[in-house]
Order: C-alpha cells, then structure tokens, then sequence
C-alpha cells in the first residue's frame, strides 16, 4: 500500500517548507480466506486496513532507522494507491475557472527507474467520478489483458455499490465501536434490531452499580426521580412528547442499556433509536384536594419502586399527571449509572 505519509505522529513537526514528495509504503497482506460474500469480504478488509497504526508509516521507519531491520523487505505483486479527492481542491467546483485538465502529461517516472511491481493500481476522485488506472510492464502483460482486468473491477466494484445500496440497514463492524475487540458475530449478538450506535466499558462507578443491581438490591436503588408543578390553562402534551424525543436523540447516554452476555464484564450499549418512556395521565376527578395530594405521593412512590432493568433501551421516564385546576405533575426518573447531579442543569 501507498499513502502520502504525512501521519501526525509527532509534536511540533512543521513541514510547510519542505520540499518534494512524501510517502509511505507498508505492506498489507488481503486475507478473503473465511469470507462467504462480497459483504463479508469488505468488512474483512475494512478491519484488517484499520488494524494498521498511523497507515504503515511505522514499517518505513523500522526499515530505514534502525540496523536491525534493514533486511525487513518484501516483494509486492501489486501496489495500490488512493490518490484522494481532488475536488475539494476547488471550493466552488460550479464557479470556479480552473478545473482538471484530461489531456496526457507524458511520463512522471524517468525510464531509468525500474519497478519490479506487476501492478501499479492508483484511483482519484475527480469532478465526482472515480478514476482507477493501472501501470504495468509491457514485457509481462499485453494491453488486452489489462483492459479485461479492468472491466472486472469495473463490474465488481459496481456490483458491490448496488448490493450495499439495496441494504436499509448499516453494518457496524468491530473498528466501528469505542469498545474494540467484538467479534462480527458478538456484535451480531447485541445488534439484531440493526440499531446499535456504538459500545464502551463502563467506568468504575458504573461498574459498581451495576453489580448492586446484578446481586438484587431493591429495584428503588439508585432511582433518581425529581417532580415538578406547572399550572397552565392549557398544555400540549404531543409538544413535550416531541421535546422529550427530541432530548433522547440529541444525548447518547439517554439511549443507553447494558448487556454482560458478551464479555465477562459489562458492556454499555448505545442505540441509535429508543422506544419513549413517555406517559400521560388523569387523576381521578372524584378525589378532593387533600386526597389528591396523597394519590400524587403514592404514585410517585410506586414510580420508585417499579425501578429501571438496566438491559433496557432507555432507562429515564417521564410521567406527567392532570390534577385537575390547571395543574400538572411532572414525575422525571432516571437511573443513576446514567447521570448524576451535575448532568441535571443541562
């Protein structure tokens, strides 16, 4: 593999006046050995890419700085190299009066470099297509075999374009997570709603919650409820439904429950999309104002004691209750391994 080996692996490195080119050559060997489809092979792919810190510069290093290494070498069949997209080079592609020329530029390697390479394969992304070209040895292969290899990236790399278009769900792969090291199929295990967002550990406060909750403490524990009163002629419920959704959506946290199936520890699993623990309610309007007291603290205490299950979804709830008068009670709970005091202003 080729990269223009400019990694950011160092402090305070200014290379804005240096001259010529940059690269780095590092090699990757592509393994399809345990894929069944075209799928799975992209995935492979994918993780085995990502495994390689700061894109192989570090193999550069080791060959070239240090004695012990100088015999680390190898002898590629195929060299691959994504030149990148070039049409961020123009800001406003539409308007601006330069663009890519598409005549020939003649040779950019001088005939005395030899390449023992078979196949230089290089792509760009320009005026929004992909290019992909290859550079082989006249002494090895013939035009024709080349313009046939070419014709089947083509019709595979269309191929697989299609395959994963007509797919409505995302495929989350191990290099995806916070938390790394899930196998494809231990992902799978947690993601068969096709929802997950993401998976990290848990800190170590959170670890020790969750072991109370594990070992059967009252299901009250740790359950944060704060209750409010507005008096209003008139609110709309769909509205604060709307606003809640809304607050689930925009923080992580709120969509989050915890598994230990996996791993031997816990695990917190993030969804993209939550079910809303919204409810709405009359108090009876045979209850007098006293009674209606007393009904609100014992619901709220019941609120309490119905607890959270922290392999939920969504472990925070929001009740709210029609007094009657212009009034409503506004019940607000949440489990503490998802927040604390200090999340409460935001």
């Amino acid at each position: 593999m080729e990269g223009h080996g400019r990694e950011d692996i160092m402090d305070n490195i200014d290379i804005s006046r240096t001259v010529g080119w940059f690269t780095t050559m590092y090699p990757f060997i592509l393994n399809l050995e345990h894929t069944t489809s075209t799928v799975e092979s992209l995935v492979s792919v994918k993780e085995d890419l990502r495994k390689i810190p700061n894109k192989g510069i570090g193999y550069g290093m080791l060959k070239y700085q240090n004695s012990s290494y100088r015999n680390l070498d190898y002898k590629p069949t195929v060299i691959f190299n994504f030149l990148g997209d070039f049409d961020s080079s123009f800001t406003d592609k539409d308007n601006s009066e330069f663009t890519y020329a598409t005549e020939a530029i003649g040779a950019n390697i001088a005939k005395q470099n030899t390449d023992e390479v078979l196949l230089n394969v290089s792509g760009s992304f320009v005026t929004g297509k992909l290019y992909i070209g290859i550079n082989y040895s006249r002494f090895i292969h013939n035009e024709q075999t080349i313009t046939k290899l070419l014709a089947a990236y083509k019709k595979h790399l269309v191929s697989l374009i299609e395959e994963l278009s007509r797919e409505q769900r995302s495929f989350k792969t191990p290099s995806d997570l916070t938390f790394r090291g899930l196998t494809m199929k231990e992902i799978a295990s947690i993601n068969d709603g096709h929802d997950l967002e993401d998976v990290y550990e848990l800190s170590p406060l959170q670890q020790g919650i969750y072991y109370h909750w594990l070992t059967g403490s009252p299901r009250s524990q740790y359950v944060e409820q704060i209750s409010y009163r507005i008096y209003a002629k008139e609110i709309k419920i769909d509205l604060i439904r709307k606003a809640y959704q809304k607050l689930l959506e925009r923080y992580a946290v709120l969509r989050t429950g915890f598994v230990s199936h996996v791993r031997d520890f816990p695990l917190q699993v993030v969804r993209k999309k939550v079910q809303v623990r919204f409810y709405y309610e009359d108090i009876p309007e045979s209850l007098d104002e006293k009674d209606i007291e007393i009904y609100i603290k014992q619901y709220k205490l019941a609120d309490r004691n119905e607890g959270f299950d922290l392999t939920d979804d969504s472990l925070m709830r929001l009740k709210i209750l029609n007094a009657g008068n212009d009034c409503y009670e506004f019940i607000w709970s949440h489990h503490h391994i998802l927040m604390d005091g200090w999340c409460m202003g935001i």
